[in-house]
């Protein structure tokens, strides 16, 4: 028993046939949509290329004829008539199941060498993933590594800033104190200028001896005042 079914003979199409199909004298079989645009331009056969110019070379085919059909078309011919087109009709469709294997087989070989060429081309992805995964962590390693060095330095440089912030304050408070120092001081020169005038003018004349009395006098009054 053997597949009963017809496939479409154009290259790209090999679609299933089930209603109308167009029949060559070269064995071929055609949907209607590539038949009827091979035939109508050239009377070629789209799958081998033979001049199909007799009258029934190409002809269009029920693929479900009727009862009726059936029964008229072959009545009143000889019955050696009648073998010779059902071994034409055999033949027919021996070729058609010879061409359905070799179909096949030939998709079978491609999809085996594509299977081939997509296995070679993961076996390289993985290749490249693996060594892209090693570079990754390479660079991780040495990010971590630099990371481990900047924290180090940042902690380093905390405690420089700390002891730093130290120092300025040790500064100012020892600053503060001598200025606290140094302002007792001018107040008591202040009080003593105020309440001995006499002795701070003496004072100032041994280290100022150009002052003249005129000038003495003046000092004094003002001291007073």
């Amino acid at each position: 028993m053997f597949n009963s079914d017809l496939f479409c003979n154009y290259k790209k199409c090999h679609k299933l046939l089930t209603t109308f199909a167009w029949v060559t004298s070269c064995s071929h079989v055609f949907c209607e949509e590539h038949g009827n645009k091979a035939f109508e331009q050239d009377k070629k056969c789209p799958a081998c290329g033979l001049d199909l110019c007799k009258d029934y070379d190409v002809v269009k085919t029920n693929l479900n004829p009727s009862e009726e059909f059936k029964s008229m078309v072959l009545a009143g011919l000889k019955p050696e008539i009648v073998l010779d087109m059902t071994t034409r009709s055999l033949s027919f469709w021996g070729y058609q199941m010879a061409q359905d294997k070799d179909y096949h087989m030939m998709m079978e070989k491609h999809w085996k060498e594509r299977s081939v060429e997509l296995e070679s081309s993961y076996q390289i992805l993985m290749v490249k993933m693996k060594n892209d995964r090693e570079v990754d962590s390479k660079k991780f390693e040495s990010l971590q590594t630099e990371f481990e060095i900047l924290t180090k330095r940042n902690k380093e440089l905390e405690e420089k800033l700390c002891e730093k912030q130290r120092l300025i304050q040790t500064i100012k408070s020892k600053y503060e104190a001598l200025r606290r120092s140094s302002t007792v001081d001018e107040s008591l020169n202040c009080l003593t200028r105020v309440a001995d005038p006499e002795s701070f003018l003496q004072f100032r004349t041994r280290n100022k001896p150009s002052c003249d009395e005129t000038s003495k006098h003046k000092v004094l009054a003002v001291l007073k005042d």
